[in-house]
């Protein structure tokens, strides 16, 4: 500060003097040796920072050294961002424009956390940001200036990871990166042990990280677990909103990993097609996601399910998607797996070796895939399946409900004991009298039955 006649006021002359004291200056001679670590050292305790800073000649020179262009470029260069994004426009200035003692002040704590001792030296690399304590790096962001460094410098790495719901949306920071996100993401980068944020993958996601990574509670890191996730597992786009997985979804997965694979399992490694699934395994599955179910456990699911079923598979019971099977339809399975007491979804459902009154109970489920599978035994079966109860390939549900109507009806067959291979042995062994009487039975609808029922008559004559 100056006087009337352009001199340094005494006041101004008592505070330079006390901060050259504190900077270890015993000979002005020596005052060119001063440097970056002759600040950061008057960090301490003793808050000898802020009485040094009181020399409005020093901040003035330190304000105008830290917003010089050649300074802000460096730091842009290191940061590979654009230099022009680095506008400052945050920092707290006096009536001069100059950065504020406070402003000052936060800086050097900041720079002494990050261990920065040369002006043409700013670098701040994610490496450096992990080694911080949390009170660290709550330090650095408390400095408006390195908080604008290290939201530049994020922005330039991590792309269109960077969304709407990452940033602050209003205030004084409005557009920066939250804190929390940033703080997320040096946690996340932790927890992976990684140094660059683009290197997320699934091939170095396990299962239980992904749910420490989650625990994050962090929007940028789920982004980038989002991407890591569809670039390896075939999501479904109602898992997605803005082309990332929503956070529902996101936890929706680590409940499904969690029940069919273990901790150590790598996201990169999981292959559902050929995945063994219990059946008490998949009714926990089939509950993720409450009533409704969720998309991504579903496509899990179905991969699992279609594969096993093969060409057993009717079309009728996949979704809008061919890659998902109705949810309905899987509760019905796996409803028809306890029934049968089946302990893997990836068990052959041998419908010809359960008795007809099973037959019964799975039949009245009225379920496509049911029918697919009940449809390939019966056509593989010695019994007589004329064309005319085939569409697509499959019986029809109708016939199918006749069927099991039409067995009570003849006389040697025992519902409780019988399959249907038993029952087409039974039908051979009728007297042709007994076959004549169930041919011309009104009360019998099934065309499989009627046909059988030709045909061995036909034997006799």
């Amino acid at each position: 500060q100056l006087d009337e006649n352009s001199l340094f006021k005494k006041y101004e002359i008592r505070r330079l003097l006390i901060s050259i004291k504190l900077l270890n200056i015993t000979d002005f001679n020596n005052l060119d040796e001063i440097n970056l670590s002759s600040f950061t050292n008057l960090v301490n305790d003793n808050n000898d920072i802020n009485e040094v800073l009181k020399s409005n000649y020093l901040r003035v020179l330190m304000s105008r050294t830290l917003t010089s262009k050649t300074v802000r470029e460096k730091i842009a260069i290191s940061g590979d961002f654009n230099y022009e994004f680095f506008n400052l426009n945050t920092v707290e200035r006096d009536e001069n424009d100059n950065l504020t003692t406070l402003e000052v002040t936060k800086i050097f704590i900041a720079l002494k956390e990050l261990g920065i001792t040369d002006f043409n030296n700013i670098e701040i690399s994610n490496s450096l940001l992990k080694e911080l304590s949390e009170e660290s790096l709550d330090k650095v962001l408390n400095s408006n200036y390195f908080y604008q460094v290290i939201d530049l410098t994020l922005k330039a790495q991590l792309g269109d990871k960077v969304t709407a719901a990452t940033l602050e949306e209003n205030g004084t920071y409005q557009g920066y990166i939250k804190k929390s996100e940033i703080k997320g993401l040096i946690d996340a980068l932790e927890i992976l042990e990684l140094d660059d944020p683009t290197n997320i993958s699934a091939s170095n996601i396990t299962v239980g990280k992904l749910e420490q990574l989650l625990n994050l509670d962090s929007i940028l890191v789920n982004n980038f677990i989002s991407n890591a996730v569809t670039n390896n597992l075939d999501v479904p786009s109602a898992s997605l909103h803005n082309n990332f997985m929503t956070n529902d979804e996101l936890n929706n997965l680590l409940l499904a990993l969690q029940i069919i694979e273990g901790n150590d399992s790598v996201i990169n490694d999981i292959n559902m097609n050929n995945k063994q699934i219990s059946t008490v395994n998949f009714a926990l599955l089939l509950n993720i996601g409450g009533e409704q179910g969720s998309p991504i456990v579903r496509r899990l699911i179905s991969e699992t399910v279609i594969t096993v079923l093969g060409n057993k598979l009717n079309n009728e019971a996949l979704d809008s998607n061919p890659k998902d099977i109705k949810n309905n339809e899987l509760i019905i399975l796996k409803d028809v797996l306890f029934d049968l007491n089946i302990e893997n979804v990836n068990d052959e459902i041998k419908i010809d070796e359960i008795t007809l009154t099973k037959f019964r109970t799975i039949n009245n489920y009225q379920s496509s895939l049911i029918n697919g599978i009940i449809s390939d035994a019966l056509i593989n079966s010695p019994l007589e399946i004329p064309s005319k109860v085939l569409e697509n390939d499959y019986i029809m549900q109708e016939e199918l409900d006749y069927f099991v109507e039409s067995v009570e009806l003849i006389p040697n067959v025992n519902i409780l004991e019988d399959t249907i291979i038993t029952l087409e042995n039974k039908i051979q062994s009728l007297e042709l009298t007994d076959l004549l009487l169930l041919a011309e039975n009104q009360e019998i609808k099934s065309e499989i039955i009627k046909a059988t029922i030709q045909r061995e008559i036909a034997k006799h004559l």
